[in-house]
């Protein structure tokens, strides 16, 4: 979890697939090629069966493994059992992901709004109000439904993903507790309307009340203070509109020469990363070439003790190192934010280096290939992710990881050891294959992030 507050999640997927010729990506939506194989209760320990040909003629065991803390193993065991060389790919998907917002029947991400605040200002959500109240309550407003609290609206540019929706009748109630000192304030509000409005707050110490301008997508417009005679403590006011209804997203307690300084915007490019190589102070630039290089250029060295990365994302904090034990590979990026379709789409693309598809999101792809396997033989790839603090820190903690790199098969038998099997008699030996598959499902079927009033929980089924 790149930032749970956020719900802000860092990916690292491993898809196989025949070289030049197909990819497996699972989709849990539709039945496929791709299987829950093992986990261990707290999933310290889980893998995946991916079958390349029917019958487990050809397939690939991924298997995801906690080394130590903030770091964890990845095991690829590719298993031939034709008649026939294979020539198999592995494709390393590192990608960050936000909350998503529904709409219908379409959903959108929300990505983190940047803030810029006046050095002594008070900001609050407009979502923290203290209570909700309305003329002409609703059996609803006990009870509803997605996790919201009452009146609350999901969607993206909101702070968080929320606002408030306001209209004639409905009041909200603020607390906002120590309060800076300020001579002679201006309420600025961040609100999305399609009419015209006149919003009022007021409370014991505290009035204000102006017109708010129609705004298709959430800005600020500033409501002049009439009464403030506040002189420290706790501020209590309620918020209320007079003609029309609007979306609330924040209210920020300002000096009113300092308000100018306020803005609030969606990162440019939350999805790209910042790229490092080991050793290097320099971020890789990803659009330098949109060409690989040709493929005797790209093999490299036996020696793979220097193959890593290291991402930085713009709204995530903390760095994310990528190591892969394996000589042949290529750095490639995707411009979508799916690859159920564009992975496979684009299998047979070997030449270019950026591969665009709807744009709407980003992935770093290490692209390891071709990886030959016997007949009747099996290989092992094994990689690390971890993630640090600083740059500096990720480098030293994959650069200790890769150098010991020889004891990770052992390491992945201890881990191995740790999958929650079935236990029985003897009579119910017949089912041990299929009652393993079930824990495994039922021990992976954890869902994050799921929104639920203000915050973000991991969802598993009843009974895990």
């Amino acid at each position: 979890m790149a930032d749970p507050n956020q719900g802000v999640r860092f990916d690292l997927s491993v898809f196989p697939g025949l070289y030049r010729r197909k990819v497996e990506v699972p989709n849990v939506m539709v039945e496929g090629n791709y299987h829950i194989w093992e986990a261990s209760p707290q999933l310290t320990y889980f893998s995946t069966r991916h079958q390349i040909e029917a019958q487990d003629r050809v397939y690939c065991d991924i298997s995801y493994g906690k080394l130590e803390e903030d770091a964890y193993l990845i095991r690829t065991q590719c298993v031939n059992h034709s008649g026939d060389i294979q020539n198999l790919v592995l494709h390393y998907m590192a990608s960050l992901q936000f909350p998503v917002v529904k709409d219908g029947w379409s959903s959108r991400e929300a990505p983190p709004v940047r803030w810029t605040l006046p050095e002594h200002c008070l900001y609050c959500r407009a979502v923290d109000y203290r209570r909700f109240t309305r003329d002409n309550p609703l059996p609803t407003d006990s009870l509803v439904t997605d996790g919201k609290r009452p009146n609350e609206v999901r969607g993206s540019g909101f702070s968080g993903g929320s606002a408030v929706k306001l209209q004639k009748g409905d009041k909200l109630d603020f607390v906002l507790d120590n309060p800076l000192p300020v001579s002679r304030p201006v309420l600025a509000v961040r609100y999305q309307s399609a009419q015209s409005c006149v919003l009022t707050a007021q409370g014991e110490h505290f009035a204000a009340e102006g017109p708010l301008p129609p705004r298709e997508q959430p800005g600020f417009a500033l409501v002049p203070i009439s009464r403030w005679d506040h002189e420290g403590g706790s501020l209590s006011f309620s918020l209320w509109v007079e003609e029309g209804s609007l979306v609330v997203d924040s209210l920020i307690l300002c000096q009113k020469e300092e308000a100018s300084q306020l803005d609030c915007r969606p990162s440019p490019t939350p999805h790209v990363p910042q790229v490092w190589e080991l050793g290097s102070d320099t971020p890789l630039d990803q659009g330098a070439s949109p060409m690989l290089p040709l493929f005797q250029d790209a093999a490299k060295d036996r020696d793979t003790s220097r193959n890593f990365l290291i991402l930085k994302y713009p709204d995530a904090p903390g760095y994310y190192g990528l190591y892969w034990d394996f000589p042949d590979y290529c750095l490639r990026y995707w411009l979508t934010d799916e690859l159920d379709y564009s992975l496979r789409y684009l299998a047979h693309d070997h030449v270019r280096k950026v591969l665009t598809g709807n744009g709407r999101g980003h992935f770093s792809n290490v692209f390891l290939r071709p990886i030959p396997v016997k007949p009747q033989e099996s290989l092992s790839v094994y990689g690390v992710v971890c993630r640090g603090d600083s740059r500096e820190q990720v480098e030293q903690k994959v650069a200790e990881l890769a150098a010991r790199r020889e004891s990770f098969p052992q390491a992945w038998e201890r881990q191995h050891a740790s999958a929650l099997e079935a236990q029985g008699n003897p009579q119910g030996e017949t089912y041990r294959f299929s009652q393993n598959r079930m824990i495994a499902t039922t021990l992976t079927n954890v869902v994050y992030p799921i929104y639920v009033k203000r915050s973000y929980i991991r969802h598993n089924t009843p009974g895990r």
